[in-house]
């Protein structure tokens, strides 16, 4: 087979293959193929998703924080959520991961991640606590959630490449990925717009206030 189309079945079994690689060759494929619907994709995982984010990039978390009364401060408490719906915070521990593959190996390196609650939010947040006030809160995130992702995003590509593999014979695979014929593109295509329509389905609910931050301030 082709030079590209190993490339890429080799890198993403090889968790050490870098992703931006594997998405740029098969935007060159999507080219070739003339699919749109891969090219979004391709494009948005290189460069961020604007809206339509997929469902395996949310992330539910819980959420921490400093509480205080006029004699105590209690730190890296979780706090209550329950009472968050009948304000319509109820995905406020949502966390959006809507950035760019990049960006994502980047936080997938750190070990401080966090999404902050605003402080205005802080009134509704000590209503369960009985004189206690929430004076900081913020969503903790582990570095495995962002490792979790990276791998979801290669399994997906992975899948994606052998329903097109179960549909085509040898040769017909190593000509796809160099000089695809008119009849290989309208056999190939609807088996990738129906993968993506499946496995690449967006969140549909509330994305509001899901900026991450790095570092250790909290």
């Amino acid at each position: 087979m082709s030079n590209m189309y190993n490339d890429i079945l080799s890198g993403l079994t090889t968790t050490s293959y870098p992703l931006e690689d594997i998405l740029l060759k098969l935007k060159v494929l999507a080219f070739k193929l003339k699919s749109k619907e891969l090219e979004n994709i391709v494009n948005a995982e290189l460069n961020g998703y604007e809206d339509n984010v997929p469902s395996y990039r949310i992330y539910e978390g819980g959420l921490v924080g400093t509480i205080e009364n006029r004699v105590c401060r209690r730190p890296n408490v979780h706090l209550a959520t329950l009472h968050l719906k009948k304000h319509g915070l109820e995905n406020l521990c949502q966390c959006v991961f809507a950035e760019k593959i990049s960006t994502l190996i980047e936080y997938s390196q750190l070990e401080d991640i966090h999404k902050p609650i605003p402080p205005e939010l802080y009134g509704i947040l000590s209503e369960p606590l009985n004189g206690y006030l929430v004076t900081n809160a913020y969503v903790p995130i582990n570095n495995a959630i962002i490792k979790g992702i990276l791998s979801s995003i290669r399994t997906k590509l992975l899948d994606l490449i052998l329903a097109m593999e179960n549909e085509l014979n040898a040769d017909e695979m190593e000509n796809l990925f160099k000089n695809p014929t008119k009849e290989q593109q309208e056999k190939i295509n609807p088996i990738i717009n129906k993968f993506i329509q499946n496995n690449f389905n967006s969140y549909d609910g509330s994305t509001q206030n899901t900026k991450i931050e790095l570092g250790t301030d909290k």
